[in-house]
């Protein structure tokens, strides 16, 4: 929507959901890169959200600064999966938020063609679930990295790859 500023918008609703609905929302958020506003009227309502600002922002503002890609670069392989990529930034990380529309959960792979990023598939690519840290075990090509995802209904999983060494070629020129 601002390509690579920051949006914000003010969801008066979040105070009056549940605590799933409002980590749904969190996580619809940053599929978007959207920050979420927020009006209260009371400091104990406040309280209730701030354990999921601290959760999302830092990754938010990371993949901000790796800077949001019309062209993702990567797809899913036989699933309804929505892509988008946030990065490189200049230190070879990049973010693919996958969302899942669907009412079920869609387990696939997710295809990232290295030739898009003027960086190599090195054993040094280090691949992992942004959301919780944990090592994704890619697998790797001269040309593609291949993924497993999980993705539940109607949920959000933000998968970062570290992309060690400089760019080149076309990628270099266009750098964010």
């Amino acid at each position: 929507m601002a390509f690579r500023k920051s949006v914000s918008f003010g969801n008066s609703g979040l105070l009056q959901v549940s605590q799933q609905e409002a980590v749904a929302r969190f996580k619809l958020l940053l599929f978007y890169h959207v920050y979420p506003g927020i009006f209260f009227s009371d400091a104990e309502s406040l309280e209730r959200v701030r354990p999921l600002y601290r959760r999302f922002i830092p990754l938010m503002r990371d993949m901000g600064r790796a800077g949001w890609e019309p062209v993702p670069w990567a797809a899913t392989e036989g699933a309804p999966l929505w892509v988008e990529r946030y990065g490189p930034s200049r230190d070879g990380r990049a973010y693919f938020a996958v969302r899942n529309p669907t009412g079920s959960t869609q387990t696939t792979t997710l295809a990232v063609e290295a030739s898009g990023f003027g960086r190599p598939v090195s054993a040094s690519v280090r691949v992992v679930d942004a959301l919780s840290g944990k090592p994704l075990g890619p697998r790797r090509s001269v040309n593609k990295l291949t993924i497993p995802v999980s993705v539940p209904p109607g949920d959000t999983a933000v998968v970062r790859v570290d992309w060690p060494g400089e760019r080149t070629g076309l990628e270099k020129e266009g750098a964010s």
